[in-house]
């Protein structure tokens, strides 16, 4: 409420007030050392003299009266109490912030008598102004004191203002130069006024201040209301002249900037050159000590000592050139903080207002008439005569840039932006100008109005000039608004056709040296190409996807937009079921599939099944025209993605595979084998036979010492681990969703003829195992033929395989097995009968039992039980013991000798003979299996 800012500072800034305010200080600084000794001496006299009660209250006022004049010297040096918005009480306890805020109440409160006791005549009293305070401070405000003020007011009222009375003669009753009533009266009535009454009349006093200079006027060239044809040439004379100025001083001070910036490298490059550290040498005589309780030194003289010491040295030249270099600075610096010229200034508002003179005349035509065009292509005209002014100088200088920056865009909302015959013309001035043209032109490109012909024309005009301008076409494409031009457009199939054609082909051709610069044109593609996709989706899903197989196989994936584009594409087909994203780990990725599978109904079966024969025929011609090492190092980042969609694919397909089939229910479980198979043998199985052969003859030249192509290479484990998982899960639910076609038996024919051989290296088997191992073989029912296979590849030398049929082979519940069969076939006593019957004829038909479905089982079981018991991993299991032990209840009596014996002597060769001898460390397996 009180607030004490001032600007009583600038009235001290002069010499004369500068001492007055000096003289004030001394006044202050007298009276407060004088005060203080006073109270010295009443302290000393207080310790020696009785306390007496009034010696007490004088010393208390004597207290009282040194603390104000102490802080009334405070307010006089402190500086903070003259400035606006200051909170007294905050300040510091010397400056007796409660006394400071209680003169500016009693200023408030009681200014009738403070405004006459303080302004007399006009005039401010500050000793009287210091003498209230004190006696305020020392003995409080109260009505006595209001009543000696009173009677000091009547005494200062008949005495003259500059010279206050100083005996009894010099009263009101004892002078006769007082008695005058006029002058008594013109008293009177100052005293009347209010305090800023008489502050005003005090200024007014004063001469008054000169005026400010006249502006010089500024007439208006152009009236903005169009009354008589345009003189192009005078406009365009006054245009050359005003932008003639502006850019000469925008050159001259980029100029001096630029040798302000020397100035400053010269300096930079001198000071560390001003003070060196020269080695001195210094020979310094040292005195010989005399020893203890000695008088003389014994030596032949003082010491010749040679100090060598860094001296600081100053560089006089180099001063001498920094003094110089400072002067130069100070000069370009004086220049720099110049305001421009009365012609610049006048140039750059002439400018401006001939704009908006331009502008208001096209707005005042309501209809278009030949007059019309003729100012619109006037006014592009001057658009890009204002564009041709940007410069390195006009760029460095904020206010030519700003200048040039506003009319161009003012003249270019009016006549470019929207304009649907101007369009061409601008996109070409943009691709052939400079960024810094370009930043001018590429805000008044407006696609959205041209005809679809011209904007196709236009989109694809950019794509080969990304490389070398990217930020302009970034700019220029950022403008075409692909989602909101399909809706409003409406354009035929064929044209969105050949947009695809045009934003593959750019992706294309920039992925294989796409850098920081590209990677946003490259983004912006990859929005455009979705935002078709999503335009009466699945009208370009097949188109789209063929598009993508060709850019993934031709071209680098830079910032990983490739990889982005194909989940873009994944989303898309998954609309309204799930979502891809690339962090979801295998087990996400698969639920999300069974989602999409079970739920989606974009995609017809029909489009399903040809998805799965176009990714089948694409990725078996690639894998045969260039997959000497797979597929996985051509596609890398695309893996991934590629998977989710044969897995979405086949999964699918495998539920809608009857609303398409021509084939009958039995055979429909092998229709759909092969479509899965075909769909997935070029990413997870070996080529070999007709299919090496069809591969091109250099890859033939190659791998003459290889009899198959194998999949992958050693060193790449993850993608291929990512298919292979995927092919199994897609055979799993194949199997949970038929689960009387017998999808395990035709798997395990397919591992068989493809996988159980020599030529196919361990790293292939390991990953495909670890994967067909999570499919459900305790499902397994096995047939004769299923059996046969296993003995086939348990008989031949391939470890791995070994393993992996014996992890099956113990999963399988073979008590189960054997009860089927049992139970289709002769009893085991009618078998019996007949072996007593017929022993001779048996013998020598070659075991004629043997042909019998039971014996056929308990042959090839006995074959594959030995040698699978003797599998390092399988004997790890914990499924092969209790196995042994049911066997033993199998009619094992159905076994030829022949067969036995081939058994039994495989099993003595590659047994550990210990195993005989009832030892306490024996396995119980090799129990199990001897028994």
């Amino acid at each position: 409420q009180f607030d004490c800012s001032s600007v009583i500072y600038k009235f001290y800034e002069g010499f004369i007030n500068g001492n007055f305010l000096k003289k004030i200080k001394y006044s202050f600084s007298d009276a407060l050392t004088f005060w203080e000794s006073e109270l010295a001496k009443e302290k000393n006299l207080e310790s020696e003299e009785s306390n007496d009660k009034q010696e007490r209250r004088k010393k208390r006022f004597l207290t009282k009266l040194v603390s104000t004049l102490s802080a009334m010297s405070n307010w006089l040096e402190e500086t903070k109490l003259y400035e606006t918005g200051l909170y007294i009480p905050a300040l510091p306890p010397q400056l007796m912030p409660k006394k400071l805020l209680l003169i500016f109440q009693v200023l408030y409160l009681h200014n009738s008598v403070f405004a006459h006791l303080l302004i007399m005549n006009g005039r401010f009293s500050f000793k009287l102004f210091i003498f209230i305070s004190i006696l305020h401070f020392v003995s409080g405000l109260s009505s006595v004191n209001f009543t000696m003020y009173r009677c000091w007011l009547k005494l200062r009222q008949f005495s003259h203002p500059s010279s206050p009375p100083s005996s009894i003669s010099s009263s009101p009753g004892h002078s006769s130069g007082l008695s005058d009533s006029k002058e008594f009266h013109h008293r009177r009535s100052l005293e009347s006024l209010s305090p800023s009454e008489c502050i005003v009349k005090r200024l007014k006093e004063y001469d008054s201040p000169k005026p400010p200079p006249p502006l010089p006027s500024i007439v208006q060239k152009y009236s903005r209301t169009k009354t008589k044809p345009i003189n192009r040439e005078s406009i365009l004379y006054d245009m050359d002249r005003y932008t003639d100025l502006i850019v000469s001083h925008s050159r001259n001070v980029n100029l001096k900037s630029k040798e302000m910036c020397a100035t400053d490298c010269v300096f930079v490059e001198l000071l560390p050159q001003l003070w060196a550290n020269p080695v001195t040498k210094k020979v310094v005589s040292a005195k010989c000590t005399p020893k203890r309780n000695s008088k003389t030194a014994e030596c032949s003289g003082p010491a010749s000592v040679v100090v060598e010491y860094s001296e600081k040295r100053l560089n006089e030249g180099i001063k001498a050139r920094l003094d110089q270099n400072r002067e130069q600075y100070s000069s370009l610096y004086n220049f720099s903080i110049q305001a421009p010229s009365l012609q610049v200034c006048e140039a750059a508002l002439q400018l401006e207002d001939l704009v908006n003179t331009v502008v208001s005349w096209h707005k005042s035509f309501s209809v278009d008439n030949d007059e019309r065009m003729s100012l619109v292509l006037y006014g592009r005209e001057l658009f890009y005569h204002f564009v041709k002014l940007t410069s390195e100088d006009t760029n460095a200088y904020p206010p030519a840039k700003q200048l040039i920056t506003s009319c161009a865009d003012a003249l270019g909302q009016e006549f470019l932006h929207g304009h649907k015959d101007c369009q061409d013309t601008l996109i070409m001035q943009v691709l052939k100008s400079t960024p810094q043209f370009g930043v001018l032109l590429s805000p008044h490109f407006t696609p959205m109005v041209t005809p679809v012909e011209t904007y196709l024309s236009n989109y694809s005009s950019l794509g080969s000039n990304i490389s070398s301008h990217p930020d302009l076409c970034f700019m220029l494409l950022s403008k075409f608004e692909m989602e909101s031009w399909l809706r409003v457009k409406k354009i035929s199939r064929s044209q969105r056709s050949k947009l695809i054609k045009c934003i593959c082909q750019t992706l294309s051709s920039l992925m294989s040296m796409a850098d920081e610069g590209t990677i946003t044109c490259l983004e912006l593609y990859r929005v455009h190409l979705r935002a078709i996709l999503n335009y009466n989706f699945p009208e370009h899903y097949a188109e789209i996807l063929i598009q993508l197989l060709e850019i993934s196989t031709m071209s680098a994936d830079f910032g990983d937009v490739r990889r982005n584009i194909w989940y873009d594409f994944l989303n898309t087909t998954s609309h309204g079921t799930t979502e891809f994203r690339p962090e979801m780990n295998n087990e996400e990725v698969l639920e999300a599939i069974k989602v999409y599978a079970q739920t989606q109904i974009l995609l017809s079966p029909a489009m399903v099944k040809d998805t799965i024969a176009l990714l089948a025929s694409h990725f078996v011609h690639q894998r045969v025209e260039f997959g000497l090492y797979g597929l996985y190092s051509r596609y890398k980042s695309d893996v991934t993605p590629v998977v989710i969609l044969m897995g979405m694919m086949s999964f699918t397909y495998i539920l809608t595979a009857s609303m398409t089939s021509n084939h009958k229910e039995e055979e429909l479980g092998q229709e759909i084998w092969t479509n899965l198979e075909g769909l997935w043998t070029a990413w997870v199985a070996p080529l070999g036979g007709k299919a090496r052969a069809s591969c091109p003859q250099w890859i033939q030249d190659l791998t003459l010492d290889k009899t198959v192509l194998l999949p992958w290479t050693p060193g790449n484990a993850t993608n291929p681990a990512k298919a292979v998982g995927m092919f199994a899960s897609t055979l799993a639910f194949f199997h949970y969703t038929y689960s009387d076609y017998k999808v395990l038996s035709m798997l395990l024919e397919y591992y068989h003829q493809t996988f159980a051989s020599s030529a196919v290296k361990d790293h292939i088997l390991t990953v495909l195992h670890s994967q067909l191992l999570s499919i459900p073989w305790h499902h397994l029912a096995p047939s004769l033929k299923d059996l046969e296979i296993f003995s086939k590849i348990i008989d031949e030398y391939l470890p791995e395989c070994h393993s992996f049929i014996g992890n099956i082979f113990i999963q399988i519940s073979w008590e189960k097995v054997v009860q089927s069969f049992t139970s289709r076939s002769p009893s085991s006593v009618e078998i019996a009968n007949c072996h007593d019957q017929n022993r001779t004829s048996i013998e020598g038909d070659g075991n004629a039992l043997t042909k019998t479905p039971v014996a056929k089982l308990h042959v090839l079981l006995l074959n594959i039980l030995v040698r699978v018991s003797m599998e390092p991993s399988v004997r790890q299991s914990g499924l092969l013991h209790p196995l042994l032990l049911s066997a033993c209840n199998f009619e094992w009596h159905v076994v030829d000798a022949k067969n036995f014996e081939t058994v039994l002597n495989w099993f003595v060769m590659s047994c550990d003979p210990r195993i005989a001898l009832e030892m306490d460390n024996r396995n119980p397996i090799d129990v199990s299996l001897i028994r």
